[in-house]
């Protein structure tokens, strides 16, 4: 027996179209921003994202979130819309290597972040001033993080340098890589200049100026070194010691010197000039900005090959996009 379509009445296919004439044009007005593959992300989400990102922006910075603000940082979404197209791709590249987030981790910061609140109520107060929707946006929004975090980890331990690579990274940094003069010494403080005077002259005439800085000095700490502070570069020291330790001769105690702590009497023992540091001194940094730097080479090739693309043409007018609000 053949079987035929189902009867649809012509009152039930017009039911259909007008019901389905306010998502067509919520479309027109809600126009797709990112491509990638199957996804797509309309104004209305990137706008949101965008709002997020601002209101932690914002309130990192100890400011109040008002539409003025936004509307100042408003010209800055075509640059976050790049940023959002690159952030869908690092998602799906984690979840083509199989990569998936651990609940229990959610749970457990999610848990975590409620017990900061007295009731749900507040909770979800907080979350709106941040700009969330609702528990399940700030919960997808952690997903893809978490899941950006494992690629990233992931990326940086296939990463393998050579020993060439790194020496020959040393050698091209060398001359960014100088250890400023530094002074070496000791120093004396009091709180009246004539007392750091007579220290002074007395370190001059051979008196054993460690010992004196022992007995004598108001800083506690260093004396207990005799008066020992080691070794500093420029920028260390208040700038009024700085000075004075920098023109100091070496072996002979400064006259007074005074600073906001009170008067100090300085010995430098030795100067050491500026050197380029040595590889073993820098090695974990190197390594580590050598692995960001193929990390990142990784995550640029994955977007350049990906497909994705943007419409910041698209971006709807600030006043379109928040008029309602005001």
């Amino acid at each position: 027996m053949q079987r035929t379509r189902p009867f649809r009445p012509l009152a039930a296919l017009l039911a259909l179209l007008i019901l389905a004439l306010p998502t067509l044009a919520a479309a027109e007005d809600d126009p797709v921003l990112v491509e990638l593959g199957a996804t797509r992300e309309r104004s209305g989400v990137v706008l949101q994202r965008f709002d997020i990102a601002v209101r932690g922006l914002i309130a990192s910075q100890g400011g109040v979130y008002s539409l003025e603000t936004m509307e100042q940082l408003y010209p800055f979404l075509p640059q976050f819309l790049e940023q959002r197209a690159g952030e869908l791709v690092l998602v799906d590249a984690a979840r083509a290597r199989g990569l998936t987030v651990d609940e229990d981790v959610i749970d457990g910061f999610l848990g975590q972040a409620r017990t900061q609140f007295p009731d749900e109520a507040a909770f979800d107060a907080v979350l709106a001033d941040a700009g969330f929707r609702d528990v399940e946006q700030l919960l997808a929004v952690l997903r893809e993080e978490q899941l950006v975090q494992l690629l990233f980890a992931e990326l940086e331990a296939e990463v393998v340098l050579s020993e060439l690579e790194v020496r020959v990274a040393y050698e091209a940094l060398k001359p960014q890589l100088m250890q400023p003069e530094q002074v070496c010494g000791r120093h004396i403080l009091l709180d009246d200049e004539a007392g750091a005077a007579a220290l002074s002259r007395a370190a001059r005439a051979g008196a054993d100026f460690a010992a004196m800085a022992t007995t004598a000095s108001t800083d506690r700490g260093s004396a207990a070194r005799g008066g020992d502070l080691g070794c500093f570069g420029q920028g260390m020291m208040v700038p009024e010691f700085e000075a004075a330790a920098f023109a100091a001769e070496p072996g002979v105690a400064t006259e007074p010197v005074q600073s906001a702590f009170g008067w100090h009497v300085i010995l430098v023992e030795r100067r050491v000039p500026a050197q380029a540091l040595a590889l073993d001194e820098v090695r974990v940094q190197l390594e580590r900005q050598l692995r960001g730097e193929r990390v990142d080479a990784t995550i640029q090739a994955y977007i350049a090959s990906s497909g994705v693309r943007t419409y910041p043409e698209r971006i709807p007018a600030f006043a379109d996009a928040y008029g309602s609000n005001e």
